[in-house]
């Protein structure tokens, strides 16, 4: 085989190599699911949730919840929000009253290992 058919040959077959391995990628994200019933109620109802994250930032979601069922939300994603470093607290509110509430925090090291605590 001559130099040039060499090079034609290995040419043709480059794209092949390029394409057999696949590159794989991963994601992974954190969010914390809230959520609130009446748990012997059968009336459908309407769950303001607000969130208020490390540097003072308040977020809300209201949502309409079944009758008996559990109304949930996931933070940051229902938000339109981000979940920063710090601590966070949140409230359930049904008619102007404060039904549930709980805080959570999410934590980063130097090294960017991150971790999300609920705290309750």
């Amino acid at each position: 085989m001559s130099p040039r058919q060499l090079f034609a040959a290995l040419l043709c077959a480059a794209p092949l190599a390029a394409t057999a391995a696949p590159i794989w990628q991963q994601s992974a994200s954190a969010e914390v699911e809230l959520g609130v019933r009446d748990k012997y109620g059968e009336t459908p109802f309407r769950a303001e949730f607000v969130v208020v994250g490390p540097e003072g930032r308040r977020e809300t979601k209201t949502i309409t919840v079944e009758g008996g069922a559990f109304g949930v939300v996931h933070y940051p994603g229902d938000f339109g929000g981000y979940l920063a470093p710090g601590a966070y607290r949140w409230s359930a509110r049904v008619g102007g009253k404060v039904v549930a509430d709980g805080r959570f925090s999410f934590e980063q090291d130097d090294r960017g290992r991150q971790r999300l605590v609920i705290e309750d």
